[in-house]
């Protein structure tokens, strides 16, 4: 069992909601970080949030002095966080506030589309801000000079219900975009069990990228805590 203690930000959201249940799990003391502690998270009644023992604390990614205050709170040295479109330094205030509290490794969850494009900084070059911000997002999480872990997922199935058709498909009417795709649709709580596997292990020193495409793999010196 993990000995980790950690800090999700972004539980009211599908991926972080299963993170923080993988990495409670796996024995992590975990800490939610919410901008609203007050805002019900979809799926965990009164009686789970007590079962479990979840601690919550007030932080907005976009505001680094709550962020340092609520990791300095929690006593975390994990973090698991997400990217905020608006954010023109790419979290790199925040990210350098989580490592000043205490955080050694981060898990950030981005996009395929960073590789697709070749890595961080070509990607932030790009013409579509979703690669820009994706891009931007990392390089500043490498310039803080924490170890880090990066999930890059690429197709969302929720995403479908974002859909113009989608009263179609509810209806039954389905085409598949890609029949001959190499690779799926993913359920978003499976890239948050990842994202709190990862959250659970041993922390390590470096930088660890998970991609759709690639062997999802850890470091030989936290398997044990992932299996």
């Amino acid at each position: 069992m993990s000995s980790v203690k950690a800090i999700i930000f972004g539980a009211t959201g599908a991926v972080g909601r299963a993170a923080v249940l993988e990495a409670q799990s796996r024995g992590a003391q975990v800490t939610l970080a919410m901008r609203n502690t007050k805002k019900p998270i979809p799926g965990f009644t009164p009686e789970l949030e007590k079962k479990l023992s979840f601690t919550l604390v007030q932080a907005d990614l976009s505001d680094p002095k709550s962020v340092q205050l609520a990791v300095s709170e929690s006593g975390a040295t994990v973090a698991f966080s997400y990217i905020l479109f608006e954010a023109e330094d790419g979290l790199l205030e925040t990210h350098k506030a989580i490592k000043r509290a205490g955080i050694t490794h981060a898990v950030l969850l981005s996009s395929f589309c960073v590789t697709e494009n070749g890595g961080p900084k070509p990607s932030s070059e790009a013409a579509e801000i979703l690669n820009v911000v994706h891009g931007k997002a990392e390089l500043a999480l490498a310039e803080s000079g924490l170890a880090y872990t990066v999930i890059h997922p690429a197709y969302f199935s929720s995403n479908i219900q974002m859909l113009e058709d989608w009263e179609e498909v509810k209806s039954g009417q389905l085409a598949l975009a890609h029949p001959n795709a190499p690779f799926d649709y993913l359920a978003p709580e499976d890239v948050g069990a990842l994202a709190g596997a990862r959250v659970a292990a041993i922390p390590f020193r470096g930088v660890n990228h998970m991609s759709m495409r690639t062997r999802i793999a850890f470091p030989a010196s936290s398997m044990e805590s992932c299996q």
